[in-house]
C-alpha cells in the first residue's frame, strides 16, 4: 500500500520537474492568456487587474481562432463527429449492429450536450494551443452523468508510462471547508477541517493534494 510519505516524495519530485517549465508558462500567461494559469496553491479566481503586458492582441486573437477551429473541425456540437464500430468487420455490416451503434452514438452525443463537455473542450483546445498541453478530469455526476473539471496550466503535474501515455496526475489547490464536507462527508475529512466546519467557518480555504495514479 502506498504511504502518505511516498506520495509526498513523488509530489516533490514532480514539482521539481515541472519547475523547469515555470518561466515559460508564466510568460505565456502574461502575454497571451492573462486569465489562465494558476501558479500558486492559493492562486484563485481573484479580481485583480491582469493583462497589462498585452500591448497587441494579435497572438491572443490567433489563439482564439485556433481553438475555435479545433472545436468546429474536431468536436463540433452542431453535428455528429464520431462513428462507433465494433472490432468485427463482418458484424459492422449487420443492420442490427448498425442500428444499435447509431443509438449508442446518439445517447453519447446527448450526454455531451447535457454536460459541460463542449465548454470544457474549448478551454482544453485553448490551453493546448498556448501551453502545448492541457488537462481535464471527467468525473461522474448525479444530475448530468459526467462533468468535466478542466485544470489550467501550473495547477497540475503529469507523468507518463513507457509508451508516453499519461498515467499520473498530481495537483495542488485549495477547497472551502463546506465543499470538502459536502464532497467527502464529515467522517472522511481531517480533524482540523471538521473543527472549522463545526465553528461555522464554511468558507475557509483548505489546501488539498489530489493524486491520480
Amino acid at each position: 500500500m502506498v504511504t502518505r510519505t511516498q506520495l509526498q516524495q513523488r509530489l516533490a519530485t514532480l514539482t521539481e520537474e515541472r519547475s523547469t517549465w515555470w518561466s515559460t508558462f508564466t510568460q505565456i500567461t502574461a502575454y497571451l492568456l492573462p486569465w489562465n494559469g494558476r501558479y500558486y496553491r492559493n492562486d484563485r479566481n481573484r479580481g485583480q487587474r491582469r493583462g497589462q503586458n498585452i500591448l497587441d492582441t494579435t497572438a491572443t486573437h490567433a489563439l482564439g481562432v485556433l481553438s475555435a477551429g479545433m472545436m468546429s473541425g474536431l468536436t463540433s456540437p452542431a453535428r455528429p463527429w464520431f462513428i462507433l464500430k465494433t472490432e468485427d468487420a463482418d458484424l459492422n455490416k449487420s443492420y442490427q449492429a448498425k442500428l444499435w451503434l447509431a443509438q449508442v452514438s446518439r445517447k453519447i452525443l446527448d450526454l455531451f450536450n447535457q454536460s459541460n463537455t463542449y465548454r470544457a473542450l474549448h478551454m482544453i483546445y485553448e490551453e493546448l494551443g498556448a501551453f502545448g498541453t492541457s488537462a481535464s478530469l471527467i468525473l461522474p455526476d448525479f444530475k448530468r452523468t459526467i462533468w468535466h473539471y478542466p485544470i489550467t496550466a501550473g495547477r497540475y503535474m503529469i507523468a507518463a508510462n513507457w509508451r508516453g501515455e499519461v498515467d499520473t496526475v498530481y495537483r495542488e489547490f485549495e477547497v472551502t471547508v463546506s465543499n470538502l464536507v459536502r464532497e467527502f462527508g464529515k467522517d472522511k475529512v481531517s480533524q482540523s477541517v471538521l473543527s472549522l466546519f463545526s465553528r461555522g467557518n464554511l468558507d475557509s480555504w483548505v489546501p488539498v493534494v489530489h493524486v491520480i495514479e
